[in-house]
């Protein structure tokens, strides 16, 4: 029985649907399934160290959705959206003690070959969605051009194709031809989503599993050569031209019109950031800024989105794992949590007693999750979690990552570490002063304009109208344009001045190159009122004052000095795992 609920949960870890605003997945009732067989058979296995710290995730992530994040913003946090978000929470920690059971059982590969065939099968279909016109189709794509399988969204469902990609690339049960056409199909799946984040996670576990190959333990320098040209090499050339030529090859752009979306990686990479609906650094920069106003604590679970829409009007989730969770966690809990990610994948990699084919399996599930994670929020993934507990029981990650043996390493290596440091702490200013206000890391300021009205004799726009005309007509109207609309918050605190055919326009702006973007829209809304057109001739436009002010430096010390502490950790326990593997 708990072999069929196994494979039934991991084939439908391929589909999930919106329910009430939160992602479900019938791969949950299977989920409540094994973990009510487990208990009543007494199989289920619960870590002591993990449950500790999901109790303690679970006591700041209440206390700071409700308690903390009023006080540090304009905000009153709705109940049932905190446990809203707190049941996701859960539900993570549900999937990682099957994980955990699985694993101690050895039916995880059970679970991931399931879920890798059920990836094929959502392969195939891409292929037939294409040949077959007269089928109802709308339902398995985004946007009416991007395949997304039974998921709701096309860059998921890609690096769910990449992860049976990984499957496939070490299973034994099938010949090479085999695994070449399960291979083929779900890359032209992958192409067929149009994820530039899919895209480039492929290519960069190619490139992974092309290094993995080439730099084979006991190899000579003549085999590496020899792999490095026969292996991985060509695979990556092949998806390059396939991406690049696609337009030429038997007009497959019409076929597969996602397919545009992906050649601006190869184009124009800085555009592909930001072009065709990719806003990463918006995400980007929304996330950094929520973490500095709130570095210890975090915002907590469920009201993500609506501060980030508040404060800065976008609206949507971090599209970094990594940020994800130092936002909602805060720092000092996301970062032990991430080194000890690190430090599993670090034992995986250089532990002679973990490298059968299940652990190499599981290792390129937690490789290409990593390397998603980088633009995608993946931290709520199903199988992110099935696999971290499996892992969490079937090596010794649990005692080698104990606080004491952190503080010795550092004491060990104090010379090192002063260094490592050092250097990290240059790059960090580096940074601050290059890149911290292109992603936004400016809190507030304000701006002060002069306009003045030519033809106008009498005050005919009050400052009552200006304000009505702000907030009921701009907002609504910049919604409909293709360029995203300014924050809310501007408009909210605009103020409007007439005196002698001069408005004086003030307005508060989170980021400075929302000063011009304001006034684009502003004038240009204005000049359509069909009952001013008649009045006004010209808008002179004059700069008066324009201030920002960024955040407080005890805000950044905070920050930079728990990033730094954790990253010099992360470089200490890298470089002892690589002097333990050399001199073994």
């Amino acid at each position: 029985m708990l072999s069929l609920l196994t494979v039934l949960m991991g084939f439908f870890l391929n589909q999930s649907i919106l329910l009430f605003r939160i992602n479900v997945s019938i791969s949950d009732v299977f989920l409540l399934l094994i973990i009510l067989l487990l208990f009543i058979k007494g199989d289920l296995v619960v870590s002591p160290r993990p449950l500790k710290y999901f109790l303690l995730v679970s006591g700041v992530v209440l206390f700071t959705a409700q308690w903390i994040v009023p006080r540090f913003f304009p905000y009153d946090p709705s109940p049932w959206l905190t446990l809203r978000g707190y049941a996701i929470l859960a539900v993570g920690y549900l999937y990682f003690l099957v994980g955990s059971s699985l694993g101690e059982k050895g039916g995880m590969l059970t679970l991931i070959r399931s879920f890798s065939y059920g990836a094929l099968v959502a392969g195939v279909l891409s292929i037939l969605m294409v040949l077959i016109k007269n089928i109802p189709k709308d339902f398995m794509y985004a946007g009416g051009f991007r395949f997304k399988g039974f998921m709701i969204d096309p860059n998921y469902f890609s690096v769910l194709q990449i992860l049976s990609i990984a499957y496939f690339t070490r299973d034994t049960t099938l010949s090479h031809r085999w695994r070449g056409v399960a291979i083929g199909i779900l890359v032209i799946s992958i192409l067929a989503t149009g994820s530039k984040t899919g895209m480039m996670t492929l290519l960069i576990f190619l490139a992974y599993l092309l290094f993995e190959s080439v730099f084979q333990e006991g190899l000579s320098l003549k085999r590496m050569v020899k792999n490095y040209w026969s292996k991985g090499l060509p695979l990556v050339w092949l998806l390059i031209f396939m991406v690049l030529g696609i337009d030429r090859i038997g007009g497959l752009s019409e076929i597969f019109p996602a397919l545009s979306r992906i050649k601006i990686l190869f184009m124009d990479f800085g555009g592909a950031v930001t072009a065709d609906g990719s806003t990463r650094l918006d995400a980007w920069g929304t996330a950094l800024r929520l973490i500095v106003i709130s570095p210890l604590f975090g915002v907590g679970v469920g009201h993500y989105r609506q501060l980030g829409e508040l404060m800065w009007g976008y609206g949507n989730v971090a599209h970094n794992t990594y940020l994800q969770w130092m936002t909602d966690w805060g720092l000092p809990l996301a970062l032990v949590w991430m080194l000890f990610v690190l430090n599993l994948f670090l034992v995986l990699t250089t532990d002679k007693r973990y490298q059968s084919h299940d652990f190499r399996v599981l290792k390129d599930f937690l490789v290409v999750i990593m390397v998603g994670s980088l633009a995608l929020s993946l931290n709520n993934m199903r199988l992110l979690w099935l696999v971290l507990g499996a892992l969490a029981v079937m090596t010794d990650v649990l005692e080698t990552f104990r606080f004491r043996k952190i503080v010795a390493l550092i004491r060990s290596n104090l010379r090192i570490s002063l260094m490592v440091a050092l250097v990290l702490s240059l790059g960090v200013l580096f940074w601050h002063s290059h890149f911290q206000e292109s992603l936004g890391m400016v809190r507030q300021g304000t701006a002060t304009y002069e306009i003045t009205l030519s033809g106008v004799d009498e005050p005919l726009i009050s400052k009552e109208l200006l304000l009505e005309v702000d907030t009921s007509g701009l907002v609504e109207r910049s919604r409909d344009k293709p360029e995203r609309a300014l924050d809310p918050v501007i408009f909210e605190t605009i103020s409007a001045v007439y005196s002698e055919g001069e408005i004086r326009l003030s307005f508060n702006f989170q980021r400075e190159e929302q000063v011009d973007k304001t006034l684009k829209i502003y004038m240009r809304f204005l000049s359509e009122i069909s009952q001013y057109q008649q009045y006004i001739d010209t808008f002179e436009l004059k700069e008066v004052e324009k201030k920002a002010e960024s955040f407080t430096w005890l805000n950044w010390i905070v920050v930079y000095g728990m990033v730094i502490g954790a990253a010099t950790v992360g470089s200490l326990m890298v470089i002892t795992r690589l002097k333990k593997s050399t001199r073994t």
